[in-house]
C-alpha cells in the first residue's frame, strides 16, 4: 500500500510540475514585461519596439506598453502616427543618429577587397543580448588606429526562402567571413534602441570580421599586400522591414516611404552587392506560418490558415480603397509583420525589389528563385561565386559545401499539418498573380510567375 501511494504521490507531483512549467512558459514572459522585469521582447516576437506596431498587443497592460515606450524612445505623437493608443503621460523622447542617408561618406581602403577604413580606438557597445563585442585589432605601426568594415554584401530577403542554407554555404568559401551571427537586424530594427543607433553599433557587430579581414592578405602582382577576404550581412528582413519609416529624417510629409532601407544602405556603400532569394510567395507564406508557430505558441491548421489568409486579404483590399499599392504594403497597421500568424505583404516581391533597383543598378542584384536553388545546388553558388568576385573552388572544396546539410527544415510538429487547403491556395493565387507579373516584367524574366 505504501508503495503504490508513493507511487501514486511522484505520479501526482510530477504532473503538477508540467502544468507548472508549461503555464510558465506561456505567461512568464508577458508577466516580466508587465512588471518591466524584461529590458526588451524575446527575439522573432521580436525586440521591444517591434511589438509596439501591433494593433493586438500581445500584452494589453498600458504599464507594459509605457515600458516598451521608455526603452525604444518613441513619444506620443509618434505612437498616435503609428496608430497606438497609448498613455499621454509619457514622456517625450529623442531619436538619434537615425539620419544615415546625411551621413559622413566612408573613405574605403584600395588595397582591401571589403570596404574597409581605419580609425581611432572607439570602445564597442553592448546592444546583442548573449554576443560581447570583439576588440578591434590594432594596426602593427599605428597602434591608434582599428579597422573597420561594412559588409562586402548583403542578404537581404525574403524569409522561408532558403537564405540560410545559402549564407552558410557561401561563407564555407575560404575567401569569406561571417559575423558571430547570420542577422544583425540593425539597420531595420536594433539602432532603434537606446544607445545602438550609432553606426558604431553595427561595426562592432562587424568586428570579428574585421579582425579576420586585417589578418588576412596576399600580395598582388605588382608584390603590394592586398587583403582579398570579404564578409557579409544575412538580415533577409533588410529588405522588406520598413516599419518604423514614419519616424525616420526625409519622411516627413510622406504618405509611403520617400526613404527607405535601401536608399540607407546604398548611402553607406553605393557599390554592395546585394543578393535576394525568392520564393512561390503562397508557398513562402505557409512556410512562414508553420515556421513563426514555434515562437508566437499558436495552434497551426490548415483551418486557421485558412482564415487567417482571408482576413488579411480583406484588410489589405480594404487598405487600397485609399491607399497606393505600395503604401498599404509597407503599412504596419493592417497587419504586423512581427506578430502576425500570416505575413501577406512580405510576398508582395515587386514593391520590395522595386525600391532596392531604384537606388542600386542591376548587375548589383542577385536574385535567386529558390525553387530553382533546390533543385542545382552547385551551380548556383558557382554562379554566386561570380557575383562576388570570388575565386573558383576546387572540386574538394566545392565538395565540402554540397555535403553540408540542409537548413530550417519544416519540424515534425508541423508536418503532421499537411498541405494547405485548395481553396486557400487559390485564394492566394488570385491575389498574389497580380504582383507576380509585375515582378516579372521588373525582371524581365518569366519563371517569376510561379506557374506550373
Amino acid at each position: 500500500m505504501t508503495r503504490r501511494y508513493m507511487w501514486l504521490k511522484t505520479f501526482v507531483a510530477l504532473i503538477l510540475v508540467f502544468v507548472f512549467v508549461s503555464t510558465l512558459r506561456k505567461i512568464g514572459p508577458k508577466v516580466a514585461l508587465w512588471y518591466g522585469w524584461w529590458d526588451e521582447y524575446p527575439d522573432t516576437v521580436s525586440n521591444f519596439y517591434t511589438a509596439l506596431s501591433q494593433t493586438k498587443n500581445v500584452v494589453l497592460s498600458t504599464r507594459w506598453r509605457e515600458r516598451m515606450l521608455e526603452v525604444s524612445h518613441i513619444n506620443v505623437t509618434q505612437a498616435a502616427n503609428m496608430g497606438l493608443n497609448l498613455s499621454q503621460t509619457l514622456h517625450s523622447y529623442t531619436w538619434s543618429e537615425l539620419d544615415l542617408v546625411n551621413f559622413p561618406e566612408f573613405a574605403f581602403l584600395p588595397n582591401f577587397k571589403n570596404p574597409c577604413w581605419r580609425e581611432s580606438y572607439i570602445p564597442p557597445v553592448t546592444c546583442y543580448t548573449g554576443n560581447k563585442p570583439d576588440i578591434p585589432s590594432r594596426h602593427p605601426t599605428r597602434s591608434k588606429l582599428s579597422l573597420r568594415c561594412l559588409p562586402y554584401f548583403l542578404i537581404i530577403g525574403q524569409p522561408k526562402c532558403g537564405t540560410t542554407d545559402i549564407y552558410r554555404r557561401l561563407n564555407s568559401h575560404p575567401d569569406v567571413t561571417s559575423p558571430k551571427m547570420k542577422e544583425s537586424f540593425w539597420m531595420e530594427r536594433i539602432r532603434f534602441r537606446p544607445k545602438c543607433s550609432s553606426i558604431n553599433t553595427y561595426l562592432d557587430f562587424l568586428q570579428q570580421s574585421a579582425n579576420t579581414i586585417d589578418r588576412v592578405f596576399k600580395n598582388d602582382t605588382a608584390g603590394q599586400v592586398y587583403h582579398h577576404v570579404i564578409t557579409g550581412d544575412g538580415s533577409v528582413d533588410m529588405m522588406w522591414d520598413n516599419t518604423f519609416w514614419p519616424l525616420l529624417p526625409g519622411n516627413e510629409g510622406c504618405r509611403e516611404p520617400c526613404v527607405t532601407n535601401a536608399d540607407m544602405v546604398h548611402h553607406l556603400n553605393p557599390k554592395a552587392s546585394i543578393i535576394i532569394s525568392l520564393r512561390n510567395p503562397i508557398d513562402r507564406l505557409y512556410s512562414d506560418y508553420l515556421y513563426e508557430s514555434r515562437w508566437l505558441h499558436y495552434q497551426i491548421s490548415r483551418e486557421n490558415f485558412h482564415q487567417e489568409v482571408k482576413q488579411e486579404i480583406q484588410e489589405f483590399n480594404t487598405c487600397l480603397l485609399t491607399n497606393s499599392v505600395r503604401a498599404c504594403t509597407y503599412n504596419g497597421s493592417h497587419e504586423n509583420a512581427y506578430s502576425s500568424k500570416v505575413r501577406l505583404r512580405l510576398g508582395i516581391y515587386s514593391v520590395h525589389v522595386a525600391d532596392w533597383l531604384r537606388v542600386f543598378p542591376r548587375h548589383q542584384v542577385h536574385v535567386i528563385k529558390f525553387e530553382d536553388y533546390i533543385q542545382d545546388i552547385e551551380n548556383h553558388m558557382k554562379s554566386l561565386f561570380r557575383f562576388l568576385d570570388l575565386r573558383d573552388l576546387t572540386k574538394s572544396e566545392m565538395t565540402l559545401i554540397l555535403e553540408l546539410e540542409p537548413n530550417n527544415i519544416r519540424n515534425v510538429n508541423a508536418q503532421h499539418v499537411g498541405e494547405m487547403l485548395l481553396d486557400t491556395r487559390q485564394m492566394l493565387t488570385d491575389f498574389y498573380s497580380r504582383y507576380n507579373k509585375e515582378l516579372t516584367e521588373l525582371l524581365n524574366n518569366r519563371k517569376y510567375l510561379w506557374e506550373k
